[in-house]
């Protein structure tokens, strides 16, 4: 009767023993596959622990843009109210400013340091000169690259090298060379 016994605790222990590496081997698979990185998932690290800089950006990636502020047309029409606001129709002459991949012509225009008005995305007023003052078309258009959006400049992400030019019109943009036809 003992030779009973002991045959049936080695099967039972030979299945505890086979159940146990199943659980291990399962274990150590679940293990190997959270390393991997199924695109799905927010692992910076490959399985193999070698450090990778792919997904990883160490710093924000900035950009150089120009911008220059000006209200040449009013200069044209009323010198006296030009002068108020500007030296010889300019508030800004040409300069760089640095900003973040993904900022806009607006933020562009905070780096100037000047005073402005955002009405929404319009700018309403730059340096203290607002729209209205030479009638009930005139006011701040922005032209990038030598175009004028058709959105606010807080829509308008702006890229390496684009020249942002902020002008007082005072005809709708028809005294600057734009119209909205």
């Amino acid at each position: 009767m003992i030779k009973i016994r002991e045959k049936r605790t080695n099967r039972k222990m030979r299945w505890a023993s086979l159940i146990l590496a199943l659980l291990l081997c399962v274990s150590a698979l679940g293990i190997a596959a959270c390393g991997k990185d199924d695109g799905g998932g927010d692992s910076d690290t490959p399985a193999n622990g070698a450090a990778s800089s792919e997904g990883i950006q160490t710093e924000d990636q900035t950009q150089i843009v120009k911008i220059s502020i000006d209200c040449e047309a009013l200069l044209a029409v009323d010198a006296a109210k030009a002068a108020e606001f500007s030296e010889e129709g300019v508030i800004l002459k040409e300069q760089e400013v640095t900003l973040k991949s993904g900022q806009t012509a607006l933020d562009a225009l905070r780096e100037t340091g000047l005073d402005f008005v955002d009405a929404g995305g319009y700018i309403s007023e730059i340096n203290g000169l607002g729209a209205g003052v030479a009638g009930d078309m005139s006011g701040w258009l922005f032209i990038v690259n030598g175009e004028m959006p058709s959105f606010g400049a807080d829509s308008l992400e702006v890229k390496e090298g684009d020249v942002i030019q902020w002008r007082y019109s005072c005809d709708g943009g028809a005294d600057i060379g734009f119209s909205w036809e």
